[in-house]
């Protein structure tokens, strides 16, 4: 086989969720600058911007080249959300490039991922339409919908500004929160009715807490944008709340990942669904810094101090293991079960 028909296969399978490094490395670059290591924030920049250089191209590619098999994950209620990677990729970068004084870039790249999440969800609306069983496969990569929402909103209010600006982003906050809880009740209610063996219980479901933490990082930036004492003051209440929330699925997940892998041996071995596990990390160090600064609640900023070289050492492992650095720290036996990639992480 040559490299360029090598390189073509690739085009021909890119999964749709394949910006989630791209995520994960553009949170974990601006949580490390807000850490006060700017010099470490650059690298990790410039790698998440060449990684969403490439994959643009390849996504430009299959959708020319391979439009069948692109359709075919857009019909797909188990695949076609992964495709919100790409809106929250563009975002989190825009975001970024902002604050580095790229307005021009940033205001480009924030209007195509916005357009973007209405095009995805609008075929995402299509596929459960088509599917009467798509509530079977809701799982982590559902909570993706409100993360692309929402991070419209992060790159909104880092860009705009003005009474309409407020008010629209208000509004998306606010429906990017009524979808986080549509998906959590299907989610749940898909847990509840139809169980995850411990092979497909991938990390993918950490995105329910990333989804939160950055639902937080948003509305701190919302009322980073003035409002009235008593609207501040709620608004502030919300996403205390709300931080509660993604601070609570903190152990679960943890525990999630113990009983997969310790409980159940699961073998540890790299899986594209490892970045959902950096993204919600560097996500939830940004937001509670964020929150600190409009809460008042000095605490936080600690608590976002100390998360950032958690999330920070996740991506290291994750990267290392990317590029094919074996991981080793399950409880290895004879009958130990192989890892049976669920229909989830095929998207991935």
């Amino acid at each position: 086989m040559t490299w360029t028909q090598e390189v073509s296969g690739r085009v021909r399978g890119l999964a749709p969720a394949c910006f989630a490094p791209v995520m994960a490395t553009g949170i974990v670059s601006r949580a490390v600058a807000t850490s006060g290591a700017r010099r470490l924030s650059w690298p990790l920049l410039g790698l998440g911007l060449a990684g969403f250089a490439v994959l643009t191209a390849a996504l430009v590619w299959r959708l020319l080249a391979y439009r069948a098999q692109l359709a075919a994950d857009a019909d797909a209620p188990a695949r076609v959300f992964g495709f919100f990677t790409f809106v929250a990729g563009s975002e989190v970068l825009a975001a970024r490039l902002a604050g580095a004084g790229a307005r021009a870039v940033a205001l480009a790249l924030c209007l195509v991922a916005a357009a973007a999440w209405g095009c995805v969800a609008a075929r995402a609306a299509r596929a459960l339409r088509r599917s009467p069983h798509a509530a079977r496969a809701a799982d982590g990569t559902w909570f993706l919908c409100a993360v692309g929402l929402q991070s419209v909103v992060v790159a909104g209010t880092a860009l705009v500004h003005g009474p309409w600006a407020r008010g629209v982003l208000l509004g998306c906050w606010v429906a990017g929160l009524a979808l986080y809880g549509v998906v959590l009740g299907a989610v749940g209610w898909r847990l509840r009715r139809h169980p995850v063996p411990p092979s497909a219980l991938t990390p993918a479901y950490w995105v329910a807490m990333g989804a939160c933490a950055i639902s937080v990082l948003a509305g701190a930036q919302v009322v980073g944008l003035g409002w009235a004492a008593g609207p501040r003051r709620v608004l502030v209440g919300a996403l205390l709340a709300l931080w509660g929330w993604a601070t609570l699925l903190l152990p679960v997940l943890v525990a999630a990942g113990y009983w997969r892998h310790w409980r159940h041996r699961v073998p540890v071995r790299y899986e594209p669904t490892q970045w959902c596990v950096v993204f919600p990390l560097g996500m939830y160090a940004v937001a509670s810094r964020e929150l600190a600064g409009v809460s008042e609640v000095a605490a936080l900023r600690a608590v976002g101090g100390g998360v950032t070289w958690v999330a920070g050492g996740t991506w290291l492992l994750v990267a290392l293991a990317m590029a094919g650095l074996p991981l080793r720290f399950t409880r290895r036996t004879p009958s130990a079960p192989t890892n049976s990639l669920g229909s989830s992480q095929n998207q991935f």
